[in-house]
């Protein structure tokens, strides 16, 4: 089963929704044009949120029939389309897009260079490229890696940077990464390890926390049930990325440019 978030699972939504909402709020601002396609949208509700304009028309594509049933029973709306189909093969009939959005996909693929070019060549020129990718020095290539098998090709800033560069000029760089909240950091017991929870972070730094724990208590001493997974304290903003931040921030957001030619 690929890996899919669908707001009807309530546990999982709680958990990841707010920060995949947060890019499609992101992506909602900065939008150009009123032709726009949501490449690998899933089930489709960030499609559902790129066509709140009424001047809009949307094209949510997934490979997954499944996913597009999903949104087809949960997503109608005047200027929003859900298809099924190919991100690296499927041929748009009508003129090109102003802007494509394409968020948590490319790590996903075989191939991302094909996919960057396919991308480029369904845009104007000079349309609008959002992508984000999840940085793989803070999850498989982590000091204590975060595995996911439907993670195909997880890029780090380089990389990211060298498949997109032959098609687009990127205008802006941008990281989401887990923030925490104004005064958290005064709750009695919560030390440095509480800015890691949220999202795939979260599990890592509690099974970390807990260890310590049985350490100090005793090694014969049994874990908690289940180990000290609230991961309801910590959220994600989105800011500018620094230099400094390339090796540190959790997702990769970029704003990029299709090259004319």
């Amino acid at each position: 089963m690929p890996e899919r978030l669908e707001p009807i699972n309530h546990a999982d939504w709680r958990q990841f929704g707010h920060q995949h909402i947060q890019r499609y709020r992101f992506a909602l601002e900065r939008i150009e044009g009123s032709r726009v396609l949501d490449l690998a949208c899933g089930v489709g509700y960030g499609s559902y949120v790129l066509s709140q304009a009424s001047d809009r028309d949307v094209i949510g594509l997934d490979l997954d029939p499944a996913a597009i049933a999903y949104g087809h029973a949960h997503y109608e709306r005047p200027g929003l389309r859900l298809l099924n189909g190919d991100a690296l093969k499927w041929r748009n009939d009508g003129a090109p897009f102003d802007t494509i959005v394409s968020f948590e996909t490319i790590e996903h693929l075989p191939d991302p260079v094909a996919f960057v070019a396919h991308a480029a060549s369904l845009l104007k020129p000079g349309g609008l490229f959002l992508v984000s990718a999840p940085n793989t020095l803070q999850f498989k290539q982590a000091p204590e890696p975060i595995e996911n098998e439907f993670h195909l090709n997880e890029p780090d800033y380089a990389t990211l940077c060298a498949w997109l560069q032959p098609h687009f000029t990127i205008e802006a760089e941008w990281e989401q990464s887990p923030v925490m909240p104004p005064g958290l950091e005064n709750i009695s017991g919560l030390s440095h390890e509480a800015g890691l929870l949220h999202s795939r972070w979260w599990l890592r730094a509690a099974n970390r926390l807990e260890g310590g724990l049985r350490t100090l208590l005793g090694r014969n001493r049994p874990p908690r049930k289940p180990p000290l997974r609230t991961p309801v304290l910590i959220t994600t903003d989105i800011f500018p990325l620094l230099p400094e931040r390339r090796a540190a921030c959790e997702v990769f957001l970029l704003v990029c440019r299709r090259r004319a030619g």
